[in-house]
């Protein structure tokens, strides 16, 4: 069984408080193991129910069930459409995230909803003056 450690991140910035929850696999001690954790959190990412995943592998919802449960291992073939259904390469299956690529992560999504933000702030400062101009421009 896998255990993990749930460590909460935040991050205030301007005024805004983020709170980043991150689980840590850690103790995997065998790839089904690795393969059901890498695919919950896949899953889980894309906010898939596991009806919905086996639905896109065109899998049955007990055998989505039994593999994320490390009890069943499956095919090569299996794996590539479980992977195609996650949008991720069949690799990312086994692959198993440091601590330090979770903070790359975390700051690129940072710096995302950031520019986001300020793209927004920006567009709503220029459109207010353009509409005072034109209305001091019509006076």
């Amino acid at each position: 069984m896998i255990h993990t450690i749930l460590v909460i991140k935040k991050t205030i910035f301007m005024g805004w408080i983020r709170i980043y929850i991150v689980l840590e696999a850690s103790a995997v001690k065998s790839l089904r193991e690795l393969l059901a954790y890498n695919m919950k959190a896949n899953r889980s990412r894309l906010g898939l129910s596991q009806a919905k995943l086996a639905e896109r592998a065109g899998l049955s919802t007990q055998y989505i069930a039994m593999i994320e449960l490390a009890r069943k291992f499956p095919a090569p073939e299996m794996l590539e459409r479980i992977a195609k259904a996650l949008e991720i390469d069949p690799p990312g299956l086994f692959s198993m995230v440091t601590e330090e690529e979770k903070v790359r992560e975390l700051q690129k999504s940072v710096l995302i909803d950031l520019e986001k933000a300020v793209t927004g702030a920006v567009a709503q400062v220029i459109e207010r003056n353009l509409e005072r101009l034109a209305g001091e421009a019509c006076d």
